[in-house]
């Protein structure tokens, strides 16, 4: 591997780096847009703060991995 590979390679990584970033902040607010939309009308809605922040949790944790296994 020549030198100049081995830097677009880490430019490369960096890249990455940035742009997985920039996508986890939007994606982690817009999923969170479309539970709120999802949960509105249900009794999810109507938890007592700390079990309604537990179901939001739980319901992200669970869309996640559902994702991860389409993958």
């Amino acid at each position: 591997m020549n030198i100049g590979h081995k830097i677009n390679n880490m430019s490369a990584t960096k890249e990455y780096d940035y742009i997985i970033n920039s996508l986890v902040e939007e994606m982690d607010a817009y999923i969170d847009h479309k539970i709120s939309w999802a949960i509105s009308g249900t009794k999810v809605e109507e938890l007592e703060h700390d079990y309604f922040c537990e179901a939001i949790s739980d319901i992200k944790y669970k869309l996640l991995t559902k994702l991860k296994e389409k993958l």
